[in-house]
C-alpha cells in the first residue's frame, strides 16, 4: 500500500444520485475529484477528495493493478485505467484483479504536490551504529513517474533526544542505494538537530537515467550551528523502477542513551 497521508477536497450539491467513487468532473471532461460519500436524490451535500486516498473509483477491466501503478482517466468510459490518456489522475493503492470493477487510488495530478508528509515524528535509532533509515521514511517514488524535468523536493529534520560520552553522527539522505546529501560525521549533542533540504532535477530517463541537484545540510545545536551547501553531479537514477527515498542516521557509539528521531519529513514531485 501506498503512503497516503494527505489530503484536499471539495463540497458539492449533488444533481442526482451519486455513488462513493463516482468523478466530479468539469464542462471540459477533467475530472477534478471522486465522491467519498453517496446520495439518492439531487441537493445533497457531497465531499469530493481532490488530492489524496480516494476509495472504489471505477476501473477499467482491461488491466490489473499493482500497488503504486500510474493511472489515467478515461473520459470516454469514464473510468480509470493504466493506459496512458491526457489526464494523468495518480497510483494504484494497493493491487486490484483485472476483474475487479473498482479500485483505491492515491490522487495526485499531474502539476505535482507533496508527495509524502510525514505526520508524526519516527521511532527513534539508538543502541547502533549500523547505518539505519527512520521508520516514516521509505517513500518509494513509483517507476515511470519521473519524467525529463521531474523536481524532486525533501526536507527533513532529525532530533538527537539523548546522548551520553561524545558521540558523533551522521545524517545522509539517500535514493535507492544512492547517498545523494550526508552531513559527514559531526559531533553529536543532546538536543541537536540535523537538517536536510534538497532540490534535485532530472536530467534524463530511463534504466540509465539521471539527475543532478543541491542541498543545504548540517547539524549541531540550534542558534549556533552551521549549514553546508553541497552540490550533487550528474548521479545515475533507473526511473523504470520504484525509487525509495530514505533518510538514514549512523552513530559512531551503540549505546541505549544515544537515541535520535526523525521529526519532519516531506517530500515533493513536480512534474
Amino acid at each position: 500500500m501506498l503512503f497516503s497521508n494527505f489530503e484536499d477536497g471539495v463540497t458539492a450539491l449533488s444533481v442526482g444520485a451519486v455513488n462513493v467513487g463516482d468523478p466530479l468532473m468539469n464542462q471540459g471532461g477533467d475530472v477534478l475529484g471522486f465522491a467519498m460519500g453517496s446520495a439518492t436524490a439531487a441537493g445533497t451535500q457531497i465531499y469530493y477528495r481532490t488530492l489524496g486516498l480516494c476509495t472504489s473509483v471505477t476501473k477499467s477491466t482491461a488491466d490489473a493493478w499493482s500497488a503504486g501503478t500510474m493511472l489515467y482517466w478515461d473520459n470516454v468510459a469514464l473510468k480509470a485505467t493504466r493506459t496512458p490518456t491526457a489526464y494523468f489522475l495518480g497510483y494504484a493503492n494497493a493491487a486490484f484483479t483485472a476483474a475487479a470493477a473498482v479500485g483505491d487510488v492515491v490522487l495526485f495530478p499531474s502539476a505535482g504536490r507533496i508527495a509524502f508528509q510525514a505526520i508524526a515524528a519516527s521511532t527513534a535509532i539508538t543502541n547502533t551504529t549500523a547505518q539505519t533509515p527512520f521508520s516514516t521514511s521509505g517513500f518509494n517514488i513509483p517507476a515511470g513517474v519521473l519524467t525529463v524535468g521531474s523536481v524532486i523536493r525533501v526536507r527533513a529534520r532529525a532530533t538527537v533526544t539523548g546522548v551520553t560520552g561524545t558521540p558523533s553522527g551522521t545524517l545522509a539522505l539517500l535514493l535507492g542505494a544512492t547517498a545523494l546529501i550526508s552531513t559527514g560525521s559531526v559531533a553529536v549533542l543532546a538536543n541537536g538537530v540535523g537538517i536536510i533540504d534538497a532540490t534535485f532535477v532530472v536530467r534524463t530517463i530511463g534504466t540509465g537515467g539521471t539527475l543532478i541537484g543541491s542541498a543545504l545540510a548540517g547539524m549541531g545545536v540550534v542558534g549556533t550551528a552551521t549549514g553546508a551547501i553541497q552540490q550533487v553531479g550528474s548521479t545515475a537514477v533507473n526511473t523504470t523502477i520504484a525509487n525509495a527515498v530514505n533518510v538514514d542516521f549512523t552513530w559512531s557509539a551503540a549505546s541505549a542513551s544515544n537515541t535520535v528521531i526523525l521529526d519532519e519529513l516531506t517530500i515533493e514531485i513536480v512534474r
